[in-house]
């Protein structure tokens, strides 16, 4: 039996020919719908253009208001102007500190107290406002060097450093120890705990006797002088009672000594054996 296959050619040929005028072909390579402008997607990037900078560069975030509580020796206007320069600082050169969102309170928290020894520091974030709550160590001594004047703790540890200005505030209040040309940063020891009693007893005990000084001298290993008025010193051992020492001077300087400005030292380390000269 013969097929006719000629009717079947000629539908296949008459396909092809309506599918090529169709021009439907797909390339898979070639997609001529990404040749447009995609609206959507420029306005994805524009929307987060924005976002980042409201977040992050605008006033939104901005922090315009420190707070600053619980200061007692440091000075309100030195405190506010540290914490307003790290706040000023840019991380990275792309990120701005006085944003809420973004200022590490750990590098501030470091900044101040590098400057200042505290028993505690509290950095709370609020709108617009950082609250910067500082517990200060109790200071018992001032001391100084060539350069500086400096608060110290009941351990002998610098605090904070000081202007000449306030050491003159309160060296009425605090025994003023000079150290000489030795150097100083905060959180150094400079004095023995047991030197910071002494003169804190001793100066307590001279407050009310008729010796006007100038203030204190450090001296190797655990010795201290004061340093009258007349230029003479007084030299000291912190192992000794600071009363009894105190009294075996002035005995000397009372029935021994007739021109002070002709003394150079009155040395009582060794209780009741007195020298001068």
């Amino acid at each position: 039996m013969i097929r006719d296959s000629s009717n079947k050619q000629q539908s296949r040929a008459m396909k092809i020919k309506k599918d090529y005028q169709r021009k439907e072909f797909i390339n898979p390579y070639f997609n001529q719908q990404n040749r447009g402008f995609n609206v959507f997607l420029y306005l994805k990037i524009l929307a987060l253009i924005l976002l980042i900078y409201l977040v992050v560069y605008s006033d939104l975030f901005k922090i315009k208001q420190v707070d600053i509580t619980g200061l007692k020796m440091i000075e309100q206007s030195e405190l506010e102007t540290l914490v307003n320069q790290q706040l000023d600082s840019w991380r990275w050169r792309l990120l701005p500190q006085r944003n809420l969102l973004l200022m590490d309170r750990g590098l501030l928290a470091k900044k101040i107290t590098s400057q200042y020894n505290l028993n505690n520091l509290t950095l709370n974030k609020g709108w617009k406002k950082l609250a910067v709550i500082v517990e200060e160590k109790v200071s018992f001594l001032i001391v100084y060097n060539q350069h500086n004047f400096y608060f110290v703790d009941e351990e002998g540890i610098v605090t904070t450093m000081i202007s000449e200005a306030e050491a003159q505030e309160y060296w009425q209040q605090f025994p003023l120890l000079n150290i000489g040309e030795q150097s100083l940063a905060i959180g150094d020891q400079v004095i023995s705990a047991k030197a910071v009693d002494f003169l804190i007893k001793l100066d307590e005990e001279l407050k009310l006797k008729p010796l006007p000084i100038y203030g204190y001298e450090a001296r190797a290993g655990d010795e201290v002088a004061l340093v009258a008025k007349q230029g003479w010193r007084g030299i000291f051992s912190v192992d000794s009672d600071p009363r009894v020492a105190l009294d075996n001077l002035l005995l000397i300087l009372t029935e021994k000594v007739e021109d002070q400005n002709q003394l150079e030292y009155i040395d009582v380390r060794f209780g009741d054996k007195v020298f001068y000269k």
